[in-house]
């Protein structure tokens, strides 16, 4: 649908058995991706620039002024992809910006689109002999500079480090004060999720597949959506990705933050009901135990969390024990 819809909250807007029940008293604000922005565009048009007409970010400040929402209410900022992105950057400016009643507590759920800052694949550029990215340790294939020019791939992709670059040129988003005072000199770093996630101070709840296709398919400069590594240095590159993935989840973890992250080639969880039972954490032999991300999802809905970071302890590409493909 391409409707701005308000409505209340139905089985059929969360419709896993479960997780419904914790929403029933809910109204639902549905925002379409309409304006190409990740919801972060706070820009007019000029008379040079016409068509740099960014207001994504406007957008949904506007429907949530409007909307009709209650002092002391709870506001879960939800969006997958694209929206997890604008979500992410939204969370801790809704309070500042006054246009919620007094009393309420804003939480984000974020599926996906947690970017890192790793080098674009270029063929060979890994071997068998490449370390692979301890969890520990600084990753040796982040950018080394500030470089923003085309990435030289098939097809021509931008890394996502360019993307942020562009996209705080052309989107001028308003940003979270505490991500701007940690980076005053590199504002773009508050567009690419690593560096963004973790200076909010609002409480989120995020899924990061530990192979993320989408950030996958983007560095490996595929067009086609999804593929999966398909020679060894691709392959290796993958197991890099990984770690620098799990860097970010951990550290995200040690700032009191819930991360469910499954090692499998997956994105974008939550726009598919089945895809609510697949588990992280499982045995690798048995397949048994782990916990779904329905059930962990309940957990931090409740405020009752008891592993805050869930996730596959294997080694290999899409090894966990419970993924679906």
């Amino acid at each position: 649908s391409d409707e701005i819809t308000i409505t209340p909250y139905t089985t059929t807007e969360f419709s896993v058995a479960g997780v419904h029940l914790l929403f029933q008293y809910a109204n639902v604000i549905y925002i379409p991706y309409c304006s190409s922005d990740a919801y972060v565009g706070h820009t007019d048009a000029t008379a040079e620039n016409a068509w740099l007409n960014l207001q994504g970010m406007r957008t949904v400040k506007e429907i949530i002024r409007t909307a009709g929402i209650q002092e002391d209410s709870t506001i879960f900022l939800a969006g997958s992809g694209a929206g997890s992105r604008g979500a992410m950057l939204l969370l801790d400016q809704l309070e500042p910006s006054g246009i919620l009643p007094k009393g309420c507590e804003v939480r984000g759920i974020f599926d996906s689109g947690a970017w890192t800052d790793m080098k674009m694949y270029k063929n060979g550029r890994f071997t068998k002999d490449d370390p692979i990215v301890a969890v520990s340790t600084e990753d040796p294939f982040a950018e080394e500079d500030e470089e923003d020019e085309f990435a030289d791939v098939e097809d021509e992709n931008y890394s996502f480090r360019q993307q942020a670059q562009q996209g705080y040129r052309f989107y001028r988003p308003s940003l979270p004060k505490a991500c701007a005072d940690t980076y005053p000199t590199q504002k773009w770093k508050c567009l690419m999720p690593e560096y963004l996630l973790p200076t909010l101070q609002n409480d989120f709840y995020l899924i990061n597949n530990e192979f993320d296709f989408a950030q996958m398919n983007n560095n490996f400069g595929y067009t086609e959506f999804p593929r999966l590594p398909t020679t060894k240095d691709r392959l290796y590159y993958a197991l890099n990705l990984r770690g620098r993935i799990k860097k970010l989840n951990e550290k995200l973890v040690s700032l009191g933050k819930t991360v469910f992250a499954p090692a499998c080639p997956m994105h974008n969880l939550f726009l598919v009901d089945e895809l609510m039972f697949t588990k992280a954490g499982a045995n690798q032999t048995s397949k048994e135990g782990g916990i779904s991300l329905k059930d962990h999802l309940q957990q931090w809905l409740l405020k009752n969390i008891t592993q805050p970071h869930i996730k596959d302890d294997c080694t290999g590409f899409g090894c966990g024990a419970t993924c679906p493909w």
